[in-house]
């Protein structure tokens, strides 16, 4: 299972950014993986997500990117199945439980969005962004309108953290 990157901010993050699953880039023992979840990845969505925190600002430290299946899925590379997500209810709400300073939650497409609801996860403290932010995958953001909600989305976020 991969780690979260130590250079994001951990427990100590205000915003959480939630996505699906753990690309082969993260899998430590899988064509020399990071072992982390990070937008230092050599993959398309950590390279999106890593470009948006630039573009609008946004510090490492403030946010932390997990998955709600933070272990390697059945398919290479695809979404998550219900099962899955299912599955990492448990870690989602682990997660969640030791940042206590956790302010904000951005889901990155559906899978993402279906497991924080699997989670159920209900703290009057934590403001969720509203369903549609689209996956930074690059089929994610293949269309247009995907990437300008996506851009939007961040932009929102880095406002928040600025705050």
């Amino acid at each position: 299972m991969p780690y979260v990157d130590p250079d994001l901010g951990g427990i100590k993050a205000r915003a959480l950014v939630l996505l699906d699953n753990p690309s082969t880039k993260a899998e430590a023992a899988r064509n020399g993986g990071s072992g982390l979840i990070s937008p230092d990845n050599n993959d398309a969505t950590a390279r999106n997500c890593r470009e948006a925190y630039a573009a609008h600002g946004i510090d490492w430290h403030s946010v932390v990117n997990w998955n709600v299946c933070p272990f390697p899925t059945g398919r290479e590379n695809g979404a998550s199945l219900a099962s899955e997500r299912d599955r990492g209810t448990r870690w989602t709400r682990e997660f969640i439980a030791q940042c206590p300073g956790l302010e904000i939650v951005l889901c990155l497409g559906r899978a993402a969005e279906d497991g924080w609801r699997r989670a159920a996860i209900h703290r009057p403290d934590l403001y969720v962004f509203p369903e549609g932010v689209p996956h930074c995958s690059q089929r994610g953001l293949a269309p247009k309108a995907a990437r300008q909600r996506f851009d939007v989305a961040i932009g929102q976020l880095a406002a928040m953290l600025r705050r």
